[in-house]
This record gives C-alpha cells, structure tokens and sequence, in this order.
C-alpha cells in the first residue's frame, strides 16, 4: 500500500506495474480513499477494480475491528511518517482472512 502524495513517474509505467504485481497494490489518497488498486487487491477484496476505486479505502475495505489502527497509520504517513511491517487482515469473499505486510509510504 502507499500513500500517494505526489505524483511520480508516468502513468503508462504505474499501469503496467501494477497489472504485473501478483500482489495486493493500491493507491490511497491523503483523503484515504482508494485512488488506483490492482486486480490482485481486488480479488482479494472479492470486488471489481471499479467498485473499489474512490471509495474510502479503511471503511471498505479493512475489517472493523482494524480500521482506527489503520486509520491512525494512513494518518502518520500522510504527515510523512514511513511506516513498515504493518500486519492488516482482509477477509475475502468465501470469508477466508488473507493477512498482508503493509508498508505506509509518504
């Protein structure tokens, strides 16, 4: 996950990274909401690209009992903390907890 607070290197290069991640990539905003994200995030997510993009990243996707945690170090980021190592549990549509290694990026 990174925050987005600039925009950096050209969006052909963001597309094709991120069309051949083979893991969980987003973009969120300074607003926390979700700017860009890969099908990988997605399918993991059990949403379509489309239904995701500009939604609030921490209410639709992270799990309550998550979200002020993430919350806070979507926060910290933003403010131009680098956070790392960050453990963030989705729950996929057959229910399944999927655990991710975040890093929050300024």
């Amino acid at each position: 996950m990174r925050v987005s607070t600039s925009a950096s290197g050209s969006s052909d290069e963001r597309a094709r990274a991120f069309a051949a991640a083979g893991v969980f990539l987003c973009v969120v905003d300074r607003t926390q909401r979700l700017r860009e994200l890969n099908d990988c995030a997605a399918r993991t997510l059990g949403r379509e690209v489309q239904q995701l993009v500009g939604l609030d990243f921490v209410q639709s996707c992270v799990p309550t009992l998550e979200r002020a945690r993430i919350a806070e170090l979507l926060t910290k980021s933003v403010a131009g903390s680098v956070v790392s190592g960050v453990a963030v549990v989705f729950c996929g549509p057959d229910s399944r907890a999927t655990s991710l290694s975040a890093t929050f990026a300024p």
